[in-house]
C-alpha cells in the first residue's frame, strides 16, 4: 500500500506543468530596468534610535530614544530638533507618532505612558496624557 501511495505522489509531481503565472513572471523580470540609480543625501546625523516616523504638514516627523523628536522640512531639508525628559535623570523612549493638520502627537513606550502634543505653527510642546499602571505598554497610536 505504501508503494502505491509513493507511486501516485511521484506521478502527481511529475505531471505538473509550468503555470501561466510563471511564464508571466519571466516576462516581467526581463522588462525591469537595470540602469536605475539611487542617490542618498544625509539630512540629519544623530546618535538616537528613531522608532517612529510620519509625514504631515509638509514635514517628516520622527521620535525615538533619549526623548528625542523633531521634523525635517520636505521642501528645504532643514531639521528641527527637540528633547523631552521625564525628569533630570530619566529619559523617555518614544515608540509611536501621529500627525494631524495642526499637531504631531508622540507616545512613549513603557510605564508611565505619556502622550505629548507638538504644535506645528510654533513648536510648542504640551503634555496631554499620562497613564500609570503596572502592565501599561503602548506600542502604537
Amino acid at each position: 500500500m505504501k508503494k502505491l501511495i509513493y507511486i501516485l505522489a511521484a506521478i502527481a509531481v511529475l505531471s505538473c506543468k509550468e503555470s501561466e503565472n510563471k511564464t508571466l513572471e519571466k516576462e516581467i523580470d526581463t522588462s525591469i530596468a537595470t540602469d536605475a540609480t539611487i542617490e542618498i543625501t544625509p539630512v540629519l546625523t544623530d546618535s538616537i534610535s528613531v522608532r517612529a516616523l510620519d509625514y504631515g504638514n509638509g514635514s517628516y516627523w520622527y521620535a525615538g530614544s533619549k526623548g528625542s523628536y523633531g521634523s525635517i522640512d520636505a521642501a528645504t531639508g532643514s531639521p528641527t530638533r527637540g528633547v523631552i525628559k521625564l525628569n533630570e535623570d530619566d529619559d523617555v523612549e518614544f515608540r509611536s507618532i501621529a500627525t494631524t493638520a495642526n499637531y504631531t502627537y508622540i507616545l512613549t513606550a513603557g510605564n508611565p505612558a505619556l502622550i505629548y502634543k507638538i504644535a506645528h505653527k510654533d513648536g510648542a510642546v504640551e503634555h496631554v496624557y499620562t497613564e500609570v499602571e503596572e502592565r501599561v505598554f503602548y506600542d502604537s497610536v
